[in-house]
């Protein structure tokens, strides 16, 4: 899979505690030990949870179709923790875009 993550989505909402409705995504991740000053990390947890992770679902969209999967993201620590991430995948199958990605219980 090739795996997109933007950088803008990881500085600006993930791990921003600022953002109006991303702060509480901020303070869950940066609970876990990501760091705003290394957004990399995230980054590269995210582009391998669907590696990781099972998909749990599959919804047809315009743009392609929508991924989500669910659980086991490594953390900085080595351990995993459970998040639901949700990827648009185009329609070619040529690439996978982080949309979002949230704790999940």
């Amino acid at each position: 899979m090739n795996a997109i993550v933007h950088m803008d989505k990881i500085t600006k909402y993930l791990l921003n505690s600022a953002h109006k409705t991303g702060a509480p995504k901020a303070k869950f991740f940066i609970a876990k030990g990501f760091s705003p000053e290394r957004p990399e990390e995230l980054a590269e947890a995210l582009k391998r949870h669907p590696i990781e992770a099972r998909l749990t679902g599959t919804e047809p969209d315009p743009e392609g179709r929508k991924l989500t999967y669910q659980c086991d993201i490594t953390i900085p620590d080595g351990t995993t923790t459970c998040v639901r991430s949700i990827w648009m995948e185009a329609e070619d199958g040529s690439y996978t875009r982080l949309i979002s990605a949230y704790p999940f219980h």
